[in-house]
């Protein structure tokens, strides 16, 4: 009788259960939010979550809101880096105002280089200009660079 596999311990159906919840929630990144609502979580904290069902949507919510944010700040160094090899002098402002475009327009401009350096180009010729109406602004005039020439 020792071949048998163990029976699950009450964690182990608590948080196949809490997926299962999850799954319906969010089917595709599932398995990344569920580790993290059970992540030093005690069995009663999990008990809570798989209670209440807005308790759940609540909590699901925040995970999703920072995968994202955290997905955002690494698109956001890696743009850095790579804008910092074509403009070491304005690299912050220049990736500040390229942050600006759509995700996929970023994504395009990070796998081709050349198509990036002319968008930085672009971003720090906006951004000098901008400066430079700044500067001769008499009136109190607020200013914007035009991110919509990039």
């Amino acid at each position: 009788m020792n071949d048998r596999h163990p029976l699950p311990t009450t964690r182990q159906l608590l948080c196949l259960q809490l997926h299962k919840k999850v799954l319906l929630l969010q089917p595709f990144l599932a398995e990344k939010v569920t580790g993290v609502l059970i992540y030093n979580r005690n069995n009663s904290e999990i008990i809570d979550v798989l209670s209440s069902d807005e308790l759940l949507q609540h909590r699901v919510n925040l995970v999703i809101a920072s995968l994202e944010e955290n997905k955002a700040d690494l698109l956001g160094e890696k743009l850095f880096l790579s804008v910092v090899q074509h403009e070491s002098e304005l690299c912050a402002q220049v990736t500040g105002m390229l942050l600006e475009l759509p995700l996929t327009r970023l994504l395009s401009l990070l796998a081709d280089d050349d198509e990036l350096k002319l968008k930085v180009k672009c971003a720090r010729e906006n951004y000098l200009s901008y400066i430079k109406r700044k500067n001769e602004s008499t009136k109190g005039e607020v200013v914007e660079p035009d991110a919509s020439v990039l």
